[in-house]
């Protein structure tokens, strides 16, 4: 069962914009039942746009640094050591605010293969020009993942 333990560190790597993802436990390794991957956000790295899943709870527990997070409306900041629980059909999003690079574990359940959406999001990132937004939403409805306002993100990206 050596791939049940994993080190600081480890863990197959993804890196989109400025930071790293590092996937701990993929849904195919727990039958579906959770996602486990540590993130890194750097200083004023974004985020998501204002999101919804339909079926994930989506979680976060911060280990270094701190992330600005807004919850259907209400902004609060969350610091190392802080957890944050995002039931389904709730409006949010995140950001990295802090002078220290934000270093978290964002876990998904039900976990599915919700790898599959950081993959494609970081294939996507790496192409040259600016990002196709249609295909983006393709790939986040596929995975679980619905924007705010789709039509005010397309009308203004494109």
């Amino acid at each position: 069962m050596s791939d049940s333990f994993l080190a600081a560190g480890q863990g197959r790597v993804i890196r989109i914009r400025n930071g790293n993802i590092v996937f701990k436990t993929v849904g195919a390794e727990t039958e579906g039942r959770i996602g486990i991957f540590e993130q890194t956000m750097q200083k004023g790295d974004p985020g998501p746009v204002p999101h919804f899943h339909k079926e994930t709870t989506e979680m976060f527990y911060l280990l270094e640094g701190s992330l600005d997070f807004v919850l259907d409306g209400v902004t609060r900041s969350v610091e190392a050591g802080g957890f944050v629980r995002v039931p389904p059909n709730t409006i949010h999003e995140f950001s990295q605010r802090g002078d220290v690079t934000a270093r978290f574990l964002i876990m998904f359940s039900p976990g599915k293969a919700r790898e599959r959406y950081f993959e494609g999001l970081a294939a996507i990132a790496a192409e040259d020009g600016p990002p196709d937004r249609k295909r983006l939403i393709e790939l986040m409805h596929e995975h679980d993942q619905f924007l705010a306002d789709e039509a005010a993100y397309l009308a203004a990206n494109y």
